[in-house]
C-alpha cells in the first residue's frame, strides 16, 4: 500500500478492532459489528491511513442535524473568516454538505450557495430547509453551471480514498483567488494521545498538519492560514486558488515596466529603505529610477552605499523628504509604518509608490 498523499510506501504500525458501521442508528436493538483493521503510517509526510472496505456506505449516511453551541460558534467564525478573505462573494459550494447547516450560514455571506451531498437522507433534509443541493458524489455528473468564489470541505477528506483527486476536482471548479475552508479530524492528536475511540472504519485517512498541508500543495492550492479548533480535535486550513502562474523573470519584467511608466511622470524621486530587499530593487531598477536620496532611519547605514546605487544612504530629514515628488518604498514589510511616518511626522504630501507585493501608487 502507498500513501494517499505523497505516494510513498507505508508500513503497518498496528492492528485495531474497530466498529464497522458508525453514524447510522438502527430502529431496534442490533448486533454491533466490528473488524480488525491495519493502521498504516507514512514516514515521509506523516499521513496515517487504513484500508477502505465500505461499499455505497454514504448512500444512507446521516450525521446529527443538531449542532452544539461550541460547533455553532466555530462554524460562524470559520465562515466569517471565509467572507473576509474572499475577494468576491458571488458564489459558494460545499462538498459533503450534509443536512445543510453550513449552507444556511454561507447563504448569509454569499449570493449563490450550492451543496453536493451523496446521502439521499441528508440531502432531502437540506432541501427541506430551503438549500440548493445536488444529491450525488463529487465530482458530480450534474452541471453545476459556474465557477465558485468560495468552498468548504468540512469533515469530508478523512472519508475518501483519493483525497488528491477530490481536491483537484474542487480546484477545477473555482474562480481565480477563490478561498476555501478544509476541516478534518486531528490525526496527530489521535495517535499521539492514543484516542482509540476516534478511530472509525469510515475514516480511512488521519491527517497531520504536515500531510494536510502536503495535500493542499499537491492539489495546487496556496495555504492562507492553519489552525486547530474544538480543543485541538480538528485541523482547520484556509486555502486559496492562485491566479496564473508566471516565472520570477516574467514578474520582474512586469514590475520594471509598471514602475518605469509611473516614474516617468516625476522629476525628483527618492527611495526609503536600505535593507536586504533594497539590493534586489536597485539591481533591477537602477536604469528605471534616477534617485536623489535613499532614506533609512538606521544611523549605522547613513553615508554608506547600496551596491549599484549612485547615491548614499541618508537619514530622513523633513527638508530633504519634501523636495521629492515621489518616494518609492523599498522596505516593503514596513510600508504602512513608513507611509504613516512620511505623512504624519514629515508632512510629506506628494505621492508614494509601494512596490512590494504589487505596484501601487498612494497619491497625495
Amino acid at each position: 500500500m502507498n500513501c494517499r498523499i505523497c505516494g510513498s510506501a507505508v508500513r503497518q504500525i498496528e492492528q485495531l478492532d474497530v466498529c464497522t458501521q458508525v453514524s447510522i442508528l438502527s430502529s431496534r436493538p442490533s448486533v454491533l459489528n466490528s473488524s480488525i483493521v491495519g493502521i498504516y503510517s507514512c514516514s515521509v509526510c506523516s499521513h496515517v491511513q487504513i484500508k477502505d472496505f465500505h461499499d455505497d456506505y454514504y448512500d444512507d449516511f446521516l450525521m446529527a442535524t443538531k449542532k452544539t453551541e461550541a460547533v455553532v460558534e466555530i462554524r460562524n467564525n470559520q465562515f466569517e473568516t471565509l467572507a473576509k478573505l474572499s475577494e468576491n462573494r458571488d458564489s459558494f459550494i460545499e462538498i459533503g454538505c450534509g443536512t445543510g447547516f453550513n449552507l444556511e450560514t454561507a447563504g448569509t455571506l454569499f449570493h449563490y450557495v450550492l451543496g453536493v451531498e451523496p446521502s439521499k437522507a441528508a440531502a432531502e433534509i437540506a432541501k427541506k430547509r430551503g438549500c440548493r443541493v445536488i444529491n450525488d458524489y463529487f465530482p458530480t455528473k450534474h452541471d453545476i453551471g459556474k465557477f465558485f468564489d468560495g468552498f468548504a470541505l468540512i469533515q469530508v477528506l478523512e472519508h475518501v480514498t483519493d483525497p488528491i483527486d477530490l481536491l483537484r476536482s474542487t480546484y477545477d471548479i473555482l474562480s481565480d483567488k477563490a478561498i476555501g475552508l478544509i476541516e478534518v479530524p486531528n490525526g496527530q492528536k489521535i495517535f499521539n494521545q492514543k484516542l482509540y475511540h476516534s478511530i472509525f472504519s469510515d475514516h480511512v485517512n488521519y491527517f497531520t498538519p504536515l500531510s494536510l498541508c502536503k495535500l493542499a500543495y499537491q492539489s495546487g492550492f496556496e495555504i492562507v492560514t492553519f489552525n486547530e479548533s474544538l480543543n485541538g480535535d480538528h485541523l482547520d486550513m484556509f486555502v486559496r486558488k492562485g491566479g496564473k502562474k508566471e516565472s520570477f523573470n516574467t514578474a520582474i519584467q512586469d514590475m520594471i515596466g509598471q514602475i518605469a511608466s509611473i516614474a516617468s511622470e516625476y522629476k525628483i524621486i527618492s527611495a526609503w529603505g536600505a535593507g536586504a530587499k533594497a539590493f534586489g530593487f536597485i539591481k533591477r531598477l537602477r536604469e528605471s529610477l534616477s534617485l536623489k536620496y535613499i532614506f533609512d532611519s538606521d544611523p549605522i547605514k547613513s553615508g554608506r552605499y547600496i551596491p549599484g546605487a549612485l547615491v548614499p544612504v541618508v537619514l530622513p530629514e523633513k527638508v530633504k523628504i519634501n523636495e521629492n515628488e515621489l518616494i518609492v518604498i523599498f522596505a516593503s514589510s514596513y510600508e504602512n509604518e513608513i507611509i504613516r511616518q512620511l505623512r504624519e511626522e514629515y508632512g510629506f504630501k506628494n505621492d508614494i509608490l509601494r512596490i512590494g507585493n504589487e505596484v501601487k501608487l498612494s497619491a497625495k
